[in-house]
């Protein structure tokens, strides 16, 4: 089996007048250099104050799936043969055998590719980070920590579909990438503005272009404080405070994945830097192990953390860029700013605007990504360990865990509670049509029957991720030290 180290090319792209794409053009060679500097320093020489921090860049790989979808997204893995009527073929479960003609003739062709590919002088994700530390020994035996970092993306991957015209934003001030209007028989319907044809031997589909982006940054501070107790007591508490923001959060595993879900913010090719998905506003951690007879202990974990960020989006292709649901909403002031199909739904657009805080917010514009919370999070654990002594220094170690202690003491405590497992969120605007006058699209208004959910097993989207979120699990683990 051979093992190719670039994609294959695809003469038909290469040659393409509307959008050259060389397929194979692969990214090798980048050279990238991780300079750091540290200190610690112990300035009254005592031990009771230690100063420490650094700066640097950190180098680090991405995820190769991203870069393995450039190898099977050239235009060559596919083609189609479509028959109708008499001119199916046979049958045939032999892989080796698939019919390449229809019966009567008709040859199979290549769909509309859709490639995935990366600018040649395209670099692994890289960060520069800047820390500073200080932990100082408090009166009563107490140790006080206090930790800030600042981090900055230099190269951090950016997806974008390169086959797309920018048409300028509309009255809402959304960034179009094509028409909307109905159809015949009065669907919604968008329209993507490509550079090269829809059809024929020079169209291309989406072109899914890998590049880098240098918007990204965090800021934290961590205050901590701990101590040491007689008799084997041990408690230490924690705050900490982040403001993580980023122009697109890559969450998927395919290419094409993370630009279709990903809330567009600003223009597609420029993205404006906004909160990431991954950003943690707030988290506060309390812990404490006690040493118990018989070589035991008992721990007891509470981490309490702010919610993942999302955004309400619109049901329908607002922007014509070919995705349906990455559309942010336009959130009127009053009824002169918005187009509904029905003009008597804005009072209860209004009053729905009015019970969601993020909504309120952005009268007059656009949602901004990830302006939105899940409610707060809160996660009980707990621990029961001990060691068994054998031969020659050797020991036995087993360990009880019980994680979510609240639902274990009763079912209705510990609940995990969300709106939106994603940044893209709910849907309460259907765009319907387009209001060519206003330059915006037509509205209708459905509020969800339900915004806020209890997760127990599978999520309302049918995704695994939510599993026993909201129920106690125990977990018994054995180890042999020797």
């Amino acid at each position: 089996m051979p093992f190719n180290d670039t994609p294959a090319q695809n003469p038909a792209l290469v040659a393409n007048p509307f959008l050259p794409i060389n397929t194979a053009d692969f990214p090798s060679g980048n050279l990238l250099w991780s300079p750091r500097l540290g200190f610690n320093l112990d300035p009254l020489g005592d031990g009771r104050t230690i100063i420490r921090g650094g700066a640097g860049y950190f180098t680090g790989r991405p995820p190769y799936v991203w870069l393995s979808n450039a190898f099977v997204n050239t235009g060559l893995e596919q083609v189609t043969l479509t028959c109708t009527g008499t001119t199916v073929p046979a049958f045939t479960v032999d892989p080796a055998a698939q019919p390449s003609v229809c019966t009567g003739g008709g040859a199979a062709a290549a769909p509309v590719p859709s490639p995935n590919y990366f600018v040649s002088d395209f670099k692994f994700p890289q960060t520069f980070r800047i820390s500073l530390g200080a932990d100082h020994r408090l009166p009563g035996g107490f140790v006080a920590t206090v930790d800030l970092l600042y981090s900055k993306n230099v190269n951090q991957l950016y997806v974008q579909d390169a086959n797309l015209v920018d048409r300028g934003p509309n009255s809402e001030g959304r960034f179009m990438y094509g028409t909307i209007g109905t159809t015949g028989t009065g669907a919604f319907a968008a329209t993507p503005t490509r550079l090269t044809p829809t059809s024929g031997p020079d169209a291309i589909g989406a072109a899914v272009l890998h590049t880098n982006s240098p918007l990204g940054r965090t800021y934290s501070g961590t205050i901590q404080v701990q101590k040491s107790f007689t008799r084997g007591f041990e408690a230490n508490a924690g705050y900490t405070y982040a403001d993580t923001k980023d122009a697109i959060s890559l969450t998927s595993s395919q290419a094409f994945s993370n630009f279709q879900f990903a809330a567009v913010d600003g223009p597609l090719e420029s993205r404006n830097l906004t909160t990431s998905f991954f950003d943690v506003r707030h988290k506060v951690t309390v812990s404490g192990t006690v040493n118990l007879p018989y070589h035991t202990s008992f721990s007891l974990i509470y981490i309490g953390r702010s919610g993942d960020p999302y955004a309400w989006v619109v049901n329908g292709d607002a922007n014509a860029d070919g995705i349906n649901g990455n559309d942010l909403p336009f959130i009127p002031a009053d009824a002169s700013q918005i187009t509904l199909a029905n003009p008597a739904q804005f009072d209860a657009l209004n009053q729905f605007i009015q019970s969601q805080e993020c909504l309120q917010k952005a009268r007059g514009k656009i949602l901004p990504r990830n302006s939105c919370r899940n409610p707060w999070q809160n996660y009980l654990n707990a621990r029961l360990g001990a060691v068994l002594p054998t031969i020659r220094g050797q020991e036995f170690e087993l360990s009880l865990d019980l994680f979510n202690v609240l639902n274990f003491i009763d079912r209705d405590w510990g609940l995990y509670k969300q709106v939106s497992e994603f940044e893209e969120g709910p849907r309460f605007l259907n765009a319907v049509g387009f209001d060519a006058a206003n330059n915006r699209p037509i509205y209708s208004f459905a509020a969800p029957a339900v915004i806020e959910q209890t997760v127990f097993g599978e999520n309302p989207s049918g995704a695994q991720a939510g599993v026993n979120r909201s129920r106690w699990a125990m977990q018994v683990g054995v180890k042999y030290r020797f």
